[in-house]
């Protein structure tokens, strides 16, 4: 675990494979580049600040791999791999603040059942643009008002794979 407190500097090159929360940031303006996780366990937790996640791969089964429970986090040019067989996988979960999900790729697996790219809850207001979803259950879901979509791609996994459906 990478717990980064209310400290500046960036972390490049980590790989994540244990049960524990692979980078948790509180108001700081942190900088990942490269972070690999592979569940179990959450990949990366955001409780305030503005940190950046920058060309990250997260590989989450049965998990989240992102929380946002405050600040205003970049996550950008990174890979979501999602896949779920006892309860939702999840890309990014935004349960507070603003944070910017930017050219991103979130994939799912066949069949798509209970993974999610992007959820977002009432006391947030996220950005997702440039980001493309394919053969997730849920590209997005949306509970709150502030929320901003922008240039994304969504390929519907029963229209891709119409002999399967």
């Amino acid at each position: 675990l990478l717990s980064i407190f209310q400290a500046d500097g960036s972390v490049s090159g980590v790989l994540s494979t244990g049960n524990t929360i692979a980078v948790e940031a509180t108001d700081s303006p942190l900088r990942v580049d490269g972070l690999v996780y592979h569940s179990p366990g959450l990949g990366v937790r955001v409780v305030s600040g503005s940190p950046v996640f920058n060309g990250s791969a997260f590989y989450a089964h049965n998990e989240t791999a992102v929380e946002v429970q405050g600040g205003s986090p970049t996550i950008s040019n990174s890979t979501f791999s999602l896949s779920a067989d006892r309860r939702d996988a999840t890309g990014v979960l935004v349960e507070g603040g603003s944070p910017t999900v930017d050219s991103s790729t979130f994939i799912g697996t066949s069949p798509p059942a209970l993974t999610i790219g992007v959820v977002a809850w009432q006391a947030s207001s996220p950005t997702v643009r440039g980001s493309s979803f394919s053969n997730l259950e849920r590209a997005a879901v949306m509970y709150s008002f502030g929320y901003r979509l922008e240039g994304n791609a969504v390929e519907a996994w029963l229209r891709a794979h119409p002999a399967q459906s």
